[in-house]
C-alpha cells in the first residue's frame, strides 16, 4: 500500500464520516485526480482500500460510490452489535486496565458535553466508547467483528444521528458499565451491556420506521 494512497484514501475517509460526502453519493476519478493531484494509479488503488473497509462500492452503471446502508442492514447489523458487544464487555471486565477505564470515563462526559452541542458527533463519541471496549477485551477475532460492524453503521450516523434525549440515556446506561467494569464483575457487565443495547435497539428501530415512513 503506498503512502500515497493511504493518504488520499483517509482524506476521502474522513469526509464519508463528516458527513461532508454523502451515501449513494459517486466519486468521479477525474475530479479526484484534479483535487489530489495524483495519476488515476493511486486513486484506484485508495478505492480498493475503501471497498475493503465497506466505506465504498462499485456499481456497473454509476461506477464508485460511497456505500449506502439499507434501513434492513441497518438493524441487522445493530442487532449483531448487541450480541458482540455484550461478549465484549464480559472479557473486558477481566481485562480492562485502570488507564484504559479512566479513558472511557473521559470519552462517557465528552459524549454527554456533545450532546447539547452536536448530536454526529456524539454518535461518533458513542462509538468511540464501545471500541475502547472492545478493545480493552482482548479478543482479536471479536474486536476484528466489531470494527467491521462500526465502520458501516458510521455511514449511517450523518444521516441518522442519535437523538439527544436517548444520548443523555446512553450516558447513565454507559456509566452503569463502567461501574461493573471498575469491580471486573463478568455478570453484572454483561447485563448492564444486555440493558444498554435492549434499550438502544428499540429506540434506534423506532427512529428507522420514522424515517423509512417519512422517505415515503
Amino acid at each position: 500500500m503506498s503512502s500515497v494512497a493511504e493518504k488520499i484514501s483517509s482524506s476521502i475517509r474522513d469526509g464519508i464520516l463528516k458527513g461532508e460526502i454523502k451515501p449513494g453519493e459517486p466519486l468521479r476519478e477525474q475530479h479526484l485526480c484534479n483535487q489530489f493531484q495524483v495519476s488515476r494509479t493511486p486513486l484506484r488503488e485508495a478505492f480498493r482500500i475503501l471497498q475493503s473497509e465497506g466505506f465504498l462500492i462499485h456499481q456497473a452503471n454509476r461506477g464508485v460510490i460511497v456505500n449506502q446502508i439499507s434501513e434492513t442492514e441497518a438493524m441487522q447489523l445493530t442487532e449483531l452489535r448487541s450480541s458482540l458487544e455484550i461478549v465484549a464487555c464480559r472479557y473486558a471486565a477481566v481485562n480492562i486496565s485502570k488507564k484504559e477505564l479512566k479513558e472511557l470515563e473521559r470519552l462517557n462526559e465528552s459524549l454527554l458535553k456533545a450532546a447539547y452541542e452536536n448530536e454526529v458527533k456524539a454518535s461518533f463519541l458513542d462509538i468511540r466508547f464501545h471500541d475502547g471496549i472492545a478493545k480493552a477485551a482482548r479478543n482479536d477475532a471479536l474486536y476484528e467483528l466489531l470494527t467491521n460492524v462500526y465502520r458501516k453503521l458510521t455511514l449511517i450516523i450523518n444521516v441518522l444521528p442519535t437523538k439527544r434525549s436517548r444520548i443523555l440515556h446512553s450516558y447513565q446506561e454507559h456509566a452503569h458499565i463502567l461501574s461493573a467494569l471498575a469491580l471486573k464483575d463478568e455478570a453484572l457487565a454483561s447485563k448492564y451491556t444486555e440493558i444498554h443495547f435492549h434499550n438502544s435497539l428499540n429506540v434506534f428501530s423506532q427512529k428507522v420506521y420514522n424515517y423509512v415512513r417519512g422517505a415515503d
